[in-house]
């Protein structure tokens, strides 16, 4: 994981055609590109069903071979913005979210079903990277999990959207959160 500043997480999104608004939210620039979206309105989630499976599931959604970016757009809480910097600072990362609110993870070879060809640091990175997707969920704060190729997952005021321009990820999408029984809706766009 390297943490990047806002003026760093512009140029990243900016690669690909992505731009962050006045409201910390992530726009794609491309309207003719065809996206589809499902949302799932009041995420209540129960604890016991595995909430940690749920996040790794999530960020075994995004494709192989590409950076993931966390990007953290609203967060609330004082004590859970000290939990998670705390849990930045094993990658010796000491700034505020404020100053650095952009996690990028590199992209890795491995295929994301198949969990004995993951390296130590792959496995390692993938951990991470659901923990704070956790954290996210579990605080309700306003985040993106985001690739290049525009497959995202966004958690807004308790809610959370898949978006894709591949039909087949949508389906996958569709598939995981059966196996928790949230209600969803498509959305056009």
């Amino acid at each position: 994981m390297k943490c990047l500043t806002y003026a760093e997480s512009e140029a990243w999104f900016a690669s690909f055609g992505a731009k962050i608004n006045e409201h910390r939210h992530i726009l794609f620039s491309d309207p003719t590109k065809k996206e589809r979206r499902i949302f799932l309105p009041n995420l209540a989630l129960d604890p016991s069903t595995g909430l940690d499976t749920f996040s790794s599931r999530l960020v075994d959604w995004l494709p192989n071979g590409c950076n993931r970016m966390l990007w953290l757009s609203n967060w609330e809480n004082h004590r859970s913005i000290i939990f998670f910097e705390t849990v930045r600072h094993a990658y010796k990362e000491y700034r505020h979210i404020i100053e650095a609110p952009g996690h990028l993870f590199e992209s890795s070879a491995w295929d994301r079903m198949d969990y004995e060809s993951r390296t130590p640091d792959d496995e390692r990175e993938d951990a991470i990277l659901s923990g704070l997707f956790l954290l996210a969920i579990c605080f309700n704060w306003n985040a993106d999990l985001i690739t290049p190729n525009r497959d995202y997952i966004t958690l807004y005021d308790n809610s959370i959207m898949f978006g894709s321009l591949d039909d087949s990820r949508i389906e996958e999408a569709y598939t995981l959160t059966r196996k928790w029984d949230l209600k969803f809706q498509e959305q056009g766009r």
